[in-house]
This record gives C-alpha cells, structure tokens and sequence, in this order.
C-alpha cells in the first residue's frame, strides 16, 4: 500500500517536499531502489539461464569514472574515450558456441530443451567462460548436455544472433554413437540422419544455418568424388590452305583462338557432337573424315570445380573436317567467349595463340599426321572457352 500510495504521490504533475511528506518522499527513494536491484539481479539470472547476450556501451571510464566523450579512433570511427586515461573503449558483447554433433553413422544430435523451445529441437549451445577457449567451451558443452566425448571438431563459420546480442561460433563435432547422459537442462535428446535435421530445426535460426551449411560442404565434398567429366568434340576445318577457328576473349586468359566445337549431349556420338557444334558456332555444315587425337585437360580452381564442375574436366577429341558446303549460315549458339570465326592461313598457325595449349603445340601434327595423336594431361589455373 505504501509503495503504491507513493507512486501515486510522485506521478502527480507537481507536489512540494514539505515537512509532513519528506519521510514518505525517502521511503519512495528507498523502495524503488531495492525494487530494481531485486529486478536487475532476477533478470541477470534469466540472462545467464537463457543464455541472454549482454552488450555494454560505456559513458563512464570504468577506471577513473570520468564521462567519456566521442573520438576518431583510426579506421574504427567514433569510439567512447576517456581523455584522462587516454583509453578508448568498444562495446563489449556475449560469446557462445553451438555444433553440430555427429557420430560415425552421419546421424546428428538434437535436443528438446522447452525453455528455447517447445515446437522445435535445437542443437548443442552454451556460453564462452572466461579463460576458455571457443574448443575448450565446445568439449564441456557437449560432455555436459549429452556426456559424449568430442573426438574431433572442425569451426563451420560464426553467426551474430541479433535479437540476444550475442556471437556464435559455430563448430562440427564428431563423437562416438553411444547413449545419452543429459543435463538437467535438456528435456530429450535423440540421434537423426543428418539430412533430415533442417526440417526438425526452427527455419532461419542460427542452428538451422550450421546444419544447412554443413550439408552444402558435405554435399561439395562427395561431388568433388563423383567422376564428372566433359565429353568435347573439336573440329579442324581445313578450306583452300585456311584453317577456321573461333577469336575468343575471357578476363582470365585474355584473347586466344580456339577450334571450333563443344560439349557431347546425352545419348549423342562424338561425330554427331562435332557436326552440330560446328553448325551453332559458326554456321558451317562439316563432315569428320578423320580422327586426329585426344588430350585432357584439368582446371585446378576450386571455384571452378565447386560452381562449375562440369566445365572442370574435359577430355577434347579432334576431328579433321572438310566443309559439306562452302555457303556459311548464320551461327545460331555462340559461346560467351567467343567473339568470331575466322579463316587463318595455315602457315601462320605458328603466330597464334591456340587452347587448350597442347591443340596448339600439337596443331600441325595433328593436320598432317595419320595417326591419332595422344597429348596426354594438362592442368591449368582458370577455364576457357
């Protein structure tokens, strides 16, 4: 009553300390201080419970207590700096960890915790002690929630969870499959294929992202096992002592020629995939006459092989051609690269500038020789047309 009545009091638009009401004037004062330090150390309870995040912003030194004022601090910007201590000072925010963790079978761990949440399961978290390093929080964390022991650990990346301020680094965990020893703070606990584990995680949330980016690296890694490699039929036109070949350009190689031709489709024969190649880039009608060789050719760039896989590997097989017609259409697919065909005297062949660069090392003997040219293997740091 006496707490309420003194809230009323002090809410009025004006009242004046007199002598009858500076005692209950005090008592209001002493009251609503232990009100909120009861309040704040509830709440600094639920914060440490819940894993809250807390992000502090100075305005006083914590040294010396001196107001801080704004100061350009290099490449940082405005920071809060004591002038007295010379000292400038960043906000200083919450770490935590969370993982995935997986056994040998490639099955995860999810918990129900019904404090985060009672709809979706969630994976291993917990605050970063001080002294400890994010791997050290990683192997208490999972001995505490589970009572497995980490073998192995890879970080992932690390996620700024906004709404509780806080930074997650996430990590995949191996262990060895055995039964679950929960905390008391884990209400279930169950192993999944991995691949299901997004569904069973809250779309969006910082667990869900780990997963889904684990799987995407797992996923890069068994593609980069399967065999992919590109079938290319490449054709040499040879008319009146002039050879055809397409002028390409690409920001990596610069300009270059290269023989006319492409990538075998689907249930299609290398000869077919010559003729058809040849008739889209340059409007030509060919007939193969003769096999002349057959290189290899691997582009080491992991962007390549991870967003390009199947331009990665090729293995080229040259056709020695001759022109059905003299009478050229116009070309109806052109490679991003190539700029145009042209006809170029054979004899200055030596002056050009060929890839893939054994074609054009091996570029008179394959026209004159009668038996199919092996070229062996090249790799090379960037793709080309």
């Amino acid at each position: 009553m006496i707490f309420k009545e003194v809230q009323n009091y002090v809410s009025r638009e004006t009242f004046f300390i007199s002598k009858n009401n500076i005692q209950t004037f005090y008592l209001y004062i002493i009251v609503e201080t232990i009100f909120l330090l009861i309040y704040n150390v509830n709440k600094y309870k639920l914060d440490q419970k819940y894993q809250i995040g807390v992000n502090m912003h100075f305005y006083h030194c914590p040294r010396c207590g001196e107001k801080l004022i704004e100061k350009e601090i290099g490449d940082e910007g405005l920071l809060p700096y004591c002038n007295s201590c010379e000292i400038p000072y960043w906000d200083v925010f919450s770490s935590s960890i969370i993982c995935a963790v997986i056994n040998e079978e490639n099955e995860i761990a999810l918990l129900r915790q019904n404090y985060v949440s009672t709809t979706n399961y969630v994976c291993v978290a917990g605050m970063i002690k001080k002294g400890e390093t994010c791997e050290e929080t990683v192997c208490r964390e999972v001995q505490e929630e589970l009572g497995l022991t980490v073998t192995d650990m890879s970080f992932i990346r690390s996620y700024y969870y906004e709404k509780k301020e806080l930074l997650m680094n996430g990590y995949l965990v191996k262990v060895k499959k055995k039964d679950f020893s929960l905390s008391s703070e884990v209400d279930n606990a169950a192993w999944f294929p991995i691949e299901n584990a997004p569904s069973l995680l809250r779309e969006g949330g910082i667990a869900w992202k780990l997963v889904t980016e684990i799987l995407n690296q797992l996923s890069c890694i068994k593609s980069k096992k399967n065999i992919n490699v590109r079938s290319t039929a490449k054709a040499i036109i040879i008319n009146n002592d002039k050879i055809l070949l397409n002028k390409c350009f690409d920001k990596y190689n610069g300009h270059y020629y290269s023989l006319p031709g492409g990538g075998q489709e689907k249930y299609e024969s290398i000869k077919d995939a010559v003729i058809r190649e040849c008739k889209e880039e340059t409007g030509y009608d060919v007939i193969p006459i003769r096999f002349c060789g057959i290189c290899e050719e691997i582009c080491d760039n992991e962007d390549t092989q991870i967003n390009y896989s199947e331009y990665a590997h090729k293995l080229y097989h040259i056709y020695l051609c001759q022109l059905g017609s003299e009478d050229a259409e116009a070309p109806t697919i052109i490679d991003d690269m190539q700029e145009a065909s042209q006809w170029i005297d054979v004899s200055k062949l030596k002056e050009l500038r060929i890839l893939p660069s054994m074609i054009g090392e091996n570029i008179t003997d394959l026209i004159n020789n009668t038996t199919p040219l092996d070229m062996g293997t090249i790799h090379i740091p960037y793709n080309h047309g």
